[in-house]
């Protein structure tokens, strides 16, 4: 089975956006992997990715901040990703709700599209437009890494899990979805607002990211109809030196 991989289709490649993405995707990932210089970082990887592969229990997002393109990526339950977004998960969910899968070997990232529409993007004090990476359901029992932006993209772009055995239960299923712009201020503070559905409060682990940087790790709670707001703060280094 497999995704649109929008920020590296061959389909796009006049898309600037896409190709920027890319490159600093790939530039992380270098950089990740020469770090890992010693048996035991390999190690302490290796942990991670068991602890990784536990059931997914609660909502997670990821915002990249590049320079000139912000990334955004979620991870959730199923069945929580259409009141959220106030539309029901498009090309991965038929009319009555049920998952299918068949339909993904097109690509997701214009479903995605749709599914973001009644979601509203501010950098800067102005609405910005986010274009979909993709999307892509996977079995929660075994979940994808989503630790960085990196393993975000992956987990968009490539289905590496198994496909569930018989009919998909949205119960048992993880939703992962990305969305980016490009070309923007990185370094103006976020606001992600949305629809009013009547659901339940959304709590989601947020991580931060500025130029492939860990820069913020917290809680945040997502009221019916409400946002999350997410002030740009420079670091000592940046004050002091600039960038």
């Amino acid at each position: 089975m497999t995704s649109g991989f929008r920020s590296v289709s061959f389909s796009c490649p006049a898309d600037l956006g896409n190709i920027i993405v890319a490159r600093t995707l790939i530039a992380r990932l270098i950089r990740y992997i020469s770090d890992m210089h010693s048996l035991r970082k390999i190690a302490a990887f290796a942990s991670l990715s068991i602890a990784i592969s536990l059931p997914l229990q609660a909502g997670e997002m990821i915002v990249s901040r590049e320079g000139d393109a912000v990334a955004i990526y979620f991870r959730m339950p199923f069945t929580e990703v259409a009141p959220l977004f106030g539309h029901r998960v498009p090309g991965l969910t038929n009319a009555n709700g049920e998952i299918v899968f068949d339909t993904l070997a097109k690509g997701t990232f214009e479903d995605a599209d749709v599914l973001a529409q009644k979601v509203a993007f501010n950098i800067g004090g102005q609405n910005v437009h986010f274009d979909a990476l993709s999307m892509m359901a996977h079995q929660a029992i075994v979940p994808q890494a989503f630790e960085t932006p990196i393993d975000a993209q992956i987990a968009i772009a490539v289905c590496g899990v198994p496909l569930p055995e018989g009919k998909p239960d949205p119960d048992k299923m993880t939703w992962i979805g990305g969305w980016y712009a490009y070309p923007v201020d990185a370094g103006q503070d976020i606001s992600i607002s949305f629809p009013e559905t009547g659901r339940q409060d959304e709590v989601m682990s947020l991580r931060v990211y500025d130029r492939g940087r860990l820069k913020d790790t917290k809680t945040v709670t997502i009221v019916d109809g409400g946002s999350i707001d997410l002030p740009y703060q420079l670091t000592w280094r940046q004050r002091l030196f600039g960038g």
